[in-house]
């Protein structure tokens, strides 16, 4: 398994393949030519290494391999939660039926509900494959500490296309009740999960394979650290067996306190 929270379970092979071809990083960015650090790493962007074919070689050899990522998310209840995992919405209907549990949870009236679950139907219809059927998730949890738009997605309960299913009716719905109980009931948390890279979206995999050659370039040829800073798509839920930890954030409300539009929510 590669652990991206875990250096030394990085591929040994990418690092050899990056060591090998040092003349070639320092043609782009020579030493001393940046002033800071990001700016090797927007040139480095501009490399199409999805065309080498070591590139290909490295995505097709390490399909069956598990790679780390941590999906932000509230959680009703951390038992069921574990029996269960990390689910997906699959069709309409079975996303009505969680949305309705929940708005009939918090006494929403039928009027309503109608309205909100037939946006959420249209974001579905919408979006669908690529907001539905998959988890998103950060490669490493350092990018998820202290950053607001990574904890949107621990925002409330029901996620992200309730969320925006409420407002498109409402932008101040969430301060308002009852819809207010969904952005403070439960516990928001951080999962960290296991998963194969064949399970990825193709774009997913690349990042996968290109920010572990962004690790070692940085590394092994400036002498910098680098943290991989990205976000992936896993079509299909996690089970519970590949759920490596739930870490409870609890500065949660602390944190989403400072920003403007949860300023006093939480009193």
């Amino acid at each position: 398994m590669f652990d991206f929270d875990d250096v030394s379970t990085y591929p040994n092979d990418i690092r050899e393949w990056v060591n090998e071809r040092k003349k070639f990083f320092l043609n782009i960015v020579p030493v001393g030519s940046y002033e800071f650090e990001y700016e090797i790493i927007h040139k480095l962007q501009d490399v199409r290494f999805y065309d080498m074919p070591e590139f290909i070689s490295f995505q097709t050899k390490y399909q069956d391999a598990e790679f780390t990522g941590w999906h932000n998310t509230r959680i009703e209840d951390i038992d069921t939660f574990c029996e269960q995992g990390i689910l997906t919405i699959d069709s309409i209907d079975e996303g009505r039926e969680r949305f309705q549990y929940l708005l009939n949870k918090i006494k929403v009236d039928e009027v309503n509900q109608n309205a909100i679950i037939s946006k959420a139907i249209y974001l579905w219809k919408r979006d669908s494959g690529s907001r539905t059927h998959c988890i998103h998730f950060f490669f490493t949890r350092v990018p998820i500490i202290n950053d607001p738009k990574a904890f949107t997605f621990a925002e409330n309960l029901g996620g992200e296309i309730l969320n925006r299913a409420l407002k498109a009716i409402d932008r101040e719905a969430y301060r308002k009740e009852p819809y207010k109980r969904l952005w403070i009931w439960g516990v928001p948390c951080r999962v960290k999960f296991k998963a194969k890279l064949k399970e990825m979206k193709e774009s997913t995999q690349e990042h996968f394979i290109r920010e572990i050659i962004f690790y070692f370039v940085m590394k092994d040829i400036y002498g910098l650290e680098y943290i991989p800073y990205d976000v992936g798509t896993k079509f299909g839920a996690v089970l519970p067996n590949d759920i490596l930890q739930i870490e409870i954030i609890k500065n949660f409300e602390e944190i989403m306190s400072q920003y403007p539009d949860f300023e006093n929510f939480y009193e």
